[in-house]
């Protein structure tokens, strides 16, 4: 009976925990023109959409969240895939990319929907993840970008819109196959959106 009992609350513990780190992302829009497709799709299909395998159409809206509920909406646009000139003009002391890489620049905008506030340079973590299956942070990319920059983003409140951009360095080799991966900072499932 008390072995039963152990037995019960050790499921309990378990499954709190499991729920503790839950955490939501999901696709909410689609770029123009391809809303009639998605709504066609089966859920099966759907449900594949955002997967490294799948990625989402560039220009779609991600809702990010934790066990606290939705967070940001994010939508990433204007991606300059040889954006070298871009940051070599947005400051005189930044470097040159290094041998095999390049600077890759992308416009992020987002949307607060929390119950809170949220700081979306903190919250919310966007990286590229090449065609060979390696991940590249904007930490990697010691350059200052274009304004303005995400940073520049302060905190929001809900109903915010904001939108900042955001530089990474990245491989040269089969840059149009990457993609983009977005999450919240506290572990949320990857979604996936193309770079092209």
């Amino acid at each position: 009976m008390l072995s039963k009992k152990i037995s019960a609350l050790l499921a309990t513990v378990a499954l709190a925990t499991m729920l503790t780190g839950c955490s939501t992302v999901e696709k909410i829009d689609t770029p123009a023109g391809e809303a009639e497709a998605a709504v066609e799709e089966t859920t099966e299909t759907a449900a594949e959409e955002g997967t490294r395998d799948n990625p989402a159409a560039l220009g779609s809206t991600v809702e990010i969240g934790d066990n606290a509920g939705p967070q940001f909406q994010v939508t990433i646009s204007d991606v300059n895939l040889d954006a070298g000139d871009v940051i070599a003009k947005a400051n005189q002391f930044n470097d040159p990319a290094e041998d095999g890489m390049q600077f890759v620049t992308a416009a992020v905008t987002y949307t607060y929907v929390g119950d809170e506030t949220g700081n979306p340079w903190l919250d919310v973590q966007i990286e590229f993840v090449s065609a060979a299956g390696t991940t590249h942070t904007t930490g990697d990319a010691f350059v200052v970008g274009p304004e303005p920059e995400i940073t520049s983003i302060n905190e929001m409140y809900n109903g915010a819109t904001e939108t900042g951009n955001i530089v990474l360095m990245v491989p040269s080799a089969d840059i149009e196959a990457g993609t983009f991966s977005i999450s919240s900072l506290f572990g949320s499932e990857k979604y996936f959106i193309s770079v092209v």
